[in-house]
């Protein structure tokens, strides 16, 4: 989809570098070092990997920068939610038909009546339970500065336009340490009752004698469904549930409890993340190092990566006002 393709409702990496602001990827335990450098046109049109496999930050600088972690004061929140629906519908058909015949010495008549009865009912229910915690986040004090080869190819070898096709047009500047974890649970029950009967009645009269008699048949049907749908995941945990069963289904009980434990564990979200944060030995009066940086990705509380537009470096600022930065 091209940034012109507008849907309100689809918020996608394009749309938002076209604005020039910081994007918030979502991210999971694939370790990415912050210096990497991130192609949007790449992200959004094709399946490569839109990371460079080299910075565009000079090598000695990216190792000297200093590494915070920057604490939140518990930015956390819970929401829980149910809702119910419920519809009946009723049909009801009759026909009825007749056929008669007389003449000086018989008279006969045939009828035949069709009743047929549908009735369905469906009922619904929903659970969603979604607990968010944002413990903080860990970027660069200060930006590294940019190696001779990227100035080089900022002065005489194409300018922005040529550094942005090389590494790209973000950088990753830091990472959001948090976690999300949901549960959403429907239940869906449907049932359909079907009736029909059918009568036949015969009358025939020969001067003085005379007949009558009726026939009829009636039979019904009815089915009945009843489905759970779960879904859960914790980005903590790297878990994702996304299941369907019938009532019945042998399996149906230790997947409600795979999701139960997801959520259990969801509600002391703050604690866990804190506890790898500990082990992992961050905090905010220690600088944070580059070993430290992959434990974060692995562990899985980087739920975020922050990439910040490249035209926000230093460097950058000084080649739009003075192409001469190569001199600096």
């Amino acid at each position: 989809m091209t940034v012109d393709e507008f849907d309100p409702l689809i918020t996608s990496v394009a749309r938002q570098a076209s604005t020039g602001q910081v994007l918030r990827l979502p991210w999971h335990t694939r370790p990415i070092a912050l210096g990497s450098f991130f192609n949007v046109k790449t992200a959004s049109k094709s399946k490569l990997d839109p990371f460079s496999r080299e910075s565009a930050f000079d090598v000695e600088s990216l190792r000297k920068s200093h590494i915070n972690f920057e604490p939140f004061d518990g930015d956390a929140s819970y929401k829980s939610s149910e809702s119910t629906s419920s519809s009946t519908s009723a049909d009801h058909l009759s026909v009825g038909v007749g056929v008669g015949i007389s003449c000086f010495v018989v008279s006969a008549s045939v009828s035949c009546q069709y009743d047929r009865h549908v009735m369905e009912n469906k009922d619904a229910s929903k659970t969603s339970v979604m607990t968010t915690y944002r413990a903080g986040s860990v970027t660069f004090t200060r930006p590294p500065k940019l190696s001779e080869g990227a100035l080089q190819t900022l002065k005489y070898n194409g300018g922005l336009t040529a550094f942005k096709e090389r590494w790209g047009d973000y950088y990753v500047a830091g990472y959001r340490i948090g976690g999300d974890a949901g549960v959403m649970m429907s239940l869906g029950s449907s049932s359909k009752t079907v009736s029909e009967s059918i009568t036949i009645c015969i009358k025939v009269e020969i001067l003085f004698f005379s007949f009558e008699d009726s026939w009829s048949k009636s039979w019904s049907s009815a089915e009945s469904d009843l489905r759970v749908t779960l879904s859960c995941f914790s980005t903590v945990e790297q878990a994702k549930i996304q299941e369907q069963r019938q009532m019945g289904d042998p399996k149906l009980y230790s997947f409600i409890q795979e999701a139960r434990g997801i959520h259990n564990r969801a509600q002391g979200l703050v604690d866990t993340i804190q506890r790898k944060l500990d082990h992992l030995g961050i905090s905010k009066d220690k600088h944070v190092t580059t070993e430290q940086c992959v434990g974060l990705c692995q562990s899985g509380v980087v739920v975020e990566l922050l990439l910040f537009p490249v035209e926000s470096l230093r460097e950058l600022q000084y080649w739009k006002t003075d192409q001469n930065v190569i001199c600096m």
